[in-house]
């Protein structure tokens, strides 16, 4: 924990046991600005709130949030900077009121994005949606965010989600960057700069991900055809082994003559 002067900041991997850290937290709340937590956050969402001067928050969730959890964060009226990591956002609603200084928003790897009513989010200078499936713009209209200076995609969207956000881009009045961000292994919260991916990248990919699932799908009908051979192959021995049997059981037609 940082209590320096000035930013005042907690990080914390909560692995299942948040409730253990409750108390500890109870403590130190009053100096904190800053807080990234990790893990299964049921519960926390309400606590966070009580941090009247927190200004940075980054909640990476191992059990999805429900929009009720996620609601709780409304009241953090100081807030400058949310990241959401995992988060399900599809019944999340930011309204006019809600986070009136938030200068940077960032959604990592969520399925669905939250509805922006207009008008909201006044300040916004930076929105960051790193989010590999993104499919075009998904109810997100920038042209509502007058300050907006940067958008940040995935460098694995596809190239007509990109040529899309940079469409909007160019009518926005501040004509905002679109940048291009690449998650470091499989760490969903570290992402470094990229260059804008290219048509022959992105075909690569997909020819990666085809020959992936084609690998798949030829051991899937491999190991079917095995077992379909040995089924048959099972068969086959029971009716060679079938008269044998009967022969060892029934008398012969000479001995029945007899």
């Amino acid at each position: 924990m940082d209590t320096s002067v000035g930013v005042r900041s907690l990080s914390l991997d909560l692995g299942n046991s948040s409730w253990n850290v409750l108390r500890f937290l109870e403590n130190s709340y009053g100096y904190l600005s800053s807080l990234k937590l990790h893990g299964a956050l049921s519960g926390l969402t309400q606590f966070a709130t009580s941090l009247c001067g927190l200004t940075e928050l980054c909640l990476s969730s191992t059990n999805n949030l429900t929009s009720n959890e996620l609601s709780n964060l409304r009241k953090l009226i100081h807030l400058e900077y949310l990241k959401l990591v995992k988060a399900s956002l599809g019944s999340f609603v930011i309204r006019r009121r809600d986070f009136p200084r938030l200068l940077r928003l960032c959604l990592v790897q969520s399925s669905t994005l939250p509805t922006i009513e207009e008008g909201a989010l006044p300040k916004l200078v930076s929105l960051q949606l790193l989010c590999e499936d993104l499919v075009g713009l998904s109810g997100i209209k920038i042209e509502g965010h007058k300050h907006l200076q940067e958008v940040a995609l995935d460098s694995m969207v596809n190239s007509e989600t990109i040529t899309i956000w940079e469409n909007a881009a160019k009518k926005h009045p501040k004509r905002p960057r679109v940048l291009f961000l690449q998650r470091v292994g499989s760490d969903m919260l570290k992402y470094v700069a990229t260059e804008r991916p290219s048509p022959e990248t992105e075909s690569f990919i997909v020819r990666g991900k085809r020959e992936i699932h084609e690998v798949q799908s030829s051991l899937v009908i491999d190991l079917d055809s095995a077992l379909k051979r040995m089924k048959f192959s099972g068969s086959s021995l029971a009716s060679t082994e079938l008269p044998s049997a009967r022969n060892d059981v029934m008398p012969s037609p000479s001995r029945a003559v007899s």
